[in-house]
């Protein structure tokens, strides 16, 4: 046994799933058996789902730095995980 401590399973990947289900309706949305109607919506699907990925990308970009903030804060003012109290 190795003396690394065990890591917590990942979450799942919201993002992952939207990308599949981009990927999937993309993919239908060249299929020439649809109508023109449902190849719209299809188009508006993948535009939706695409735009969401990004807009949950850039609110995750946010966080981080927001994170990375308070530690630098923390730090500055000598706390630390440790330390810090906690919510009661």
């Amino acid at each position: 046994m190795s003396g690394l401590a065990r890591q917590p399973p990942a979450p799942p990947d919201p993002n992952g799933a939207l990308e599949e289900a981009a990927r999937v309706a993309r993919a239908a949305s060249h299929s020439r058996r649809l109508d023109t109607a449902t190849q719209a919506a299809l188009n508006a699907l993948v535009a939706f789902a695409e735009a969401t990925v990004g807009a949950l990308r850039a609110q995750r970009r946010r966080i981080d730095e927001q994170a990375r903030a308070i530690a630098a804060l923390e730090a500055q003012v000598g706390l630390s995980p440790t330390t810090r109290p906690h919510d009661a």
